[in-house]
């Protein structure tokens, strides 16, 4: 980074600082820290691309430390880095640092398969998946999804009760099937209704969670579609019935949302 090149004073004196720091040992997690922490307020704040720079020395401190949790340190680093370049630069830029966080965790999760790296080997897998998305490559896409999907489902068998492993995998089942045009449409459908069916009934114990609703309405919204395109009457009952659903939620959020408000 040329410090003379930015258009803030401000992010340019500030960082000027962490260059200092960066020659005491002891303190590079303490500015590996500051400059993660950093990049996230300025990317709040609508500073993506001062972020984004900020972001690449985050990255540089964490190569340099060597200790126990180094790995999973420069996984966030990566991550964050991988995050920032999808958004301003190039999708290989992106991969790259998503790339070399995903080798990272799985060599990690083959000598300690511990609950925590499963479960961010999982949550990279599916940053990849929609980096390839973007690249319009439904073959590695898909790959990394179901991958993803088949860590999520081991970590629920061990551990049923945690709440974030089971969304996650419910949000890439349902973004699976939205996908999945060369599968058999009839099988993709039922395994599409038995996931909303299974959402609903999850969306009861947790009203208050909004990613729920958002993959309700991703899968019967492409119920609707799947069952438009089949232009088979036998179906027109049942997608007279989705429809109903998806309306009556959407008005449910209307409603709450208007007594909100008052």
């Amino acid at each position: 980074i040329v410090f003379g090149d930015w258009s803030s004073d401000v992010c340019s004196s500030d960082l000027r600082v962490f260059q200092g720091l960066l020659k005491t040992a002891n303190l590079k997690h303490f500015a590996m820290y500051m400059l993660r922490d950093y990049a996230s307020d300025l990317s709040a704040a609508g500073y993506t691309k001062m972020a984004y720079y900020v972001s690449k020395w985050y990255v540089h401190v964490a190569e340099q430390l060597r200790d126990e949790d180094q790995v999973h340190i420069l996984v966030s680093a990566y991550n964050q880095m991988s995050y920032y370049s999808l958004l301003l630069t190039t999708q290989e830029e992106s991969l790259h640092y998503a790339s070399k966080a995903h080798n990272m965790l799985e060599e990690l999760c083959k000598k300690e398969p511990t609950p925590t790296a499963l479960y961010e080997l999982a949550q990279i897998k599916t940053s990849m998946a929609d980096i390839f998305m973007k690249q319009r490559n439904r073959e590695q896409e898909l790959q990394f999804r179901e991958e993803a999907i088949g860590l999520f489902k081991g970590l629920e068998s061990e551990h049923p009760h945690q709440v974030d492993v089971r969304i996650a995998r419910m949000n890439q089942e349902a973004i699976v099937f939205d996908h999945s045009t060369s599968m058999n449409q009839k099988l993709v459908l039922k395994r599409a209704k038995q996931l909303l069916e299974e959402v609903t009934s999850f969306s009861k114990d947790h009203p208050e969670n909004i990613s729920l609703t958002v993959i309700r309405i991703r899968l019967m919204r492409d119920q609707v579609n799947r069952l438009v395109s089949n232009q088979d009457s036998r179906y027109e009952s049942e997608m007279i019935a989705v429809l109903e659903v998806s309306k009556r939620s959407e008005e449910r959020r209307v409603g709450k949302e208007c007594r909100s408000r008052w």
